[in-house]
């Protein structure tokens, strides 16, 4: 694995491959806000964006793949649940 980090210490990319050469199995660009969450991902087949709710936990993910196809969840975090998928 080779990775590569950003100027916090954060990794911004990560490459996994069978060899030195070829064959990537992994290719992943992570970018953050300024609290250190996630809010982008862009792998070798889709890009997702993360959206955050007020203490912290995921409330929204948007997902595209290669072919253009979204994918939409929305969460609700509460004090007895951590998380549950609402859709969308």
């Amino acid at each position: 694995m080779v990775e590569t980090f950003d100027g916090e210490g954060r990794d911004s990319t990560r490459i996994d491959r069978l060899t030195s050469v070829v064959d990537t199995i992994n290719r992943d660009l992570l970018l953050y806000d300024a609290v250190d969450h996630i809010i982008q991902t862009h792998t070798l087949f889709d890009a997702t964006a993360f959206r955050y709710a007020a203490l912290g936990a995921v409330a929204v993910t948007a997902e595209q793949n290669q072919e253009g196809d979204h994918e939409n969840q929305q969460f609700n975090t509460t004090a007895i649940a951590p998380r549950r998928d609402i859709g969308w």
